[in-house]
Formats: C-alpha cells, sequence, structure tokens
C-alpha cells in the first residue's frame, strides 16, 4: 500500500469538539478498506483518510463530498497530495494518540478486509447486515432507538439483513458512525451497517407506534419458538332436526327453548356396511334421516318362538 497517489482523502469542516478516527472509519469504510485515519493537530477541523485503493478513495469522494453532515456540519472531500498518512510512534503523547489511529492491524479492519461491498450514495435508509436467528425488528429497534428511527423492516429472503429508515440523511449518518461494528443485544455478530441504494418509501416494516415485537407479514413467514395458541371458537347451536358424531356415539340434539323433555336416547354403536339392522336402531347415517325404526309387536316374536320349539307343526 506504500507510496500509492490517490489514496489519502483530505476531509474538512469537521465538527472539532466531537469528530474522533472511529467515526470517519466506519463512514469511509461503506466504499473500501480504510488503513489510516489521522485528524490535525493544529486544526481539528481537518482529517485525512488513507484507503487501500485510489479506485475506492475516489469513488468515496464523488459520493460523499458535500453531501452528507455529519454532527451538524456538511463534510467535504478531496484528494490529498499525500501518497500515505504517517503515524509517529512512541511519542508519549496521549492526545496525539487519540487523533491518530492505524487500522491495518486490528480486528475491525480485519473484519472488513476484502468484504463485497455495494457503495451506495447517502440515504435516510441503512442496510444492517449480521443479525441472528431469529432476531424481531424490534430487537434492531431498540439498537437504534436514539435515532429514533421510523421503520424497521427485516428482509424476507435473507433474515441476516434488515433495513431501518432514519427521518433524515444527518441521522441516517450518525447512526452509520455509531452503530457499525457494534453487536445487538443477546447477538454474536458484529453489525455492517451502510447507507442503502433501494428506496425508502418503499420500505414497510415495524414500527413502534403500531405495537407488536415485528410485522404482521414477518411474524408468519418466521414462527417464534413457541406454538401459536390457536383460540378456541364454539360451534353454531344445531336444531333438532341435525345430529353429532363424538366418541362413536351417534346422538340427537333438543331443539332450543322448550319442546319435549324425553330423555334422549342414544346408541353406542356405529352402523357397518351390510349389518343387520337391530329393533329400535336410529337409521340417520343409512337413509339420511333422524327417525327410529318402530320396534315389532310382542306376539310376533312369541309366535316365532312357538314354531322354532316345534317345528313338525
Amino acid at each position: 500500500f506504500r507510496d500509492a497517489p490517490g489514496r489519502v482523502l483530505f476531509v474538512y469542516n469537521l465538527e472539532r469538539s466531537r469528530i474522533t478516527p472511529d467515526a470517519l472509519f466506519h463512514l469511509f469504510s461503506g466504499y473500501g478498506d480504510v488503513l489510516k485515519v489521522k485528524i490535525m493537530w493544529n486544526n481539528r477541523e481537518h482529517a485525512l483518510v488513507e484507503m487501500a485503493d485510489a479506485k475506492d478513495a475516489d469513488l468515496a469522494r464523488s459520493l460523499l463530498h458535500d453531501r452528507v453532515s455529519l454532527y451538524g456540519k456538511k463534510i467535504r472531500v478531496d484528494i490529498s497530495k499525500k501518497s500515505e498518512v504517517r503515524v509517529k510512534t512512541g511519542t508519549n503523547e496521549p492526545e496525539y494518540e487519540r487523533l491518530t489511529t492505524n487500522y491495518s492491524d486490528t480486528p475491525v479492519f480485519k473484519r472488513y478486509l476484502g468484504r463485497k461491498r455495494t457503495p451506495a450514495e447517502p440515504s435516510r435508509l441503512l442496510f444492517i447486515y449480521g443479525l441472528y436467528d431469529r432476531c424481531t425488528e424490534r430487537t434492531v429497534y431498540e439498537h437504534f432507538k436514539q435515532f429514533a428511527p421510523d421503520g424497521v423492516q427485516i428482509s424476507k429472503s435473507n433474515t441476516r439483513i434488515a433495513f431501518v429508515r432514519l427521518q433524515s440523511i444527518d441521522q441516517a449518518a450518525e447512526a452509520l458512525v455509531s452503530r457499525n461494528d457494534t453487536r445487538l443485544d443477546g447477538g454474536h455478530h458484529h453489525l455492517r451497517v451502510t447507507f442503502s441504494s433501494q428506496d425508502p418509501e418503499k420500505i414497510q416494516g415495524f414500527v413502534p407506534s403500531q405495537g407488536g415485537g415485528r410485522s404482521k407479514r414477518h411474524a408468519e413467514d418466521r414462527p417464534s419458538d413457541r406454538p401459536a395458541q390457536r383460540r378456541r371458537q364454539s360451534s353454531p347451536q344445531k336444531t333438532s332436526n341435525e345430529t353429532s358424531m363424538s366418541g362413536g356415539k351417534v346422538r340427537s340434539l333438543k331443539p332450543r327453548g322448550g319442546g319435549n323433555n324425553d330423555v334422549l336416547k342414544t346408541s353406542t354403536k356405529v352402523s357397518q356396511p351390510n349389518e343387520e339392522v337391530t329393533p329400535g336402531r336410529r337409521l340417520s347415517d343409512r337413509e339420511g334421516k333422524s327417525r327410529t325404526r318402530p320396534e315389532p309387536a310382542t306376539t310376533s316374536v312369541q309366535n316365532k318362538d312357538a314354531e322354532t320349539k316345534n317345528p313338525l307343526q
């Protein structure tokens, strides 16, 4: 990376009381690998940002110059004449070390090194990558609650991706530099936060004023760990001509409100095909009518028994 012209950016018009090397690192990391950041000792409103590739530096300059405000001041970006940012070591000056950072050997640089990026111009919609499994939109909202987002939506095709919509581009920029490379509550992955190229108006997601922990669509597509509690629905009242099957029994229901007070007769057997229908058996499942077959007279049964005893007569 040494002595490559066009890799160093000159950033000016910064808010000197709040600007830090980490804020510039997170802002420019969305456009390429950032090696070093140095805030000028004699003028805190100026800084140098060294990137690994000259094309990435030119892309960042074209997309960020005079187009985004950070901490209330619109930043300006130009290509510096310097070929690299020189960092002094062993100065024993805490203030100098606070204003100058070499990220080439840090864990955060290694997490971003060589990552595929989709550079986008500043927008009030942020792209979030690194959600844990079954993360809810409310969890993402709580992570960005300080910046008052007005919409959060988890991607339907990839549940590790979310979109957070802020009320302005300036708020989105502050949320980006503050929440990039952080972890969600309960998560183990570092978030990657950049500007999104999607249309902010097309994002339909969780809004806290509507209540709930996730959107209706999101809850249907990603069921929770607990089984859904189904509400028991009461069956409508049936008339006297209707029958209900329950536990192998066929029973006739009394009409609601008055009527005959006779005890309802039930049969504990369900008729089978080609089975002889016994006296007193209900024929609703054979003929589709709720009626009772009349019982034969007692005299006929006695005559039949007599014939059986005396077959010669």
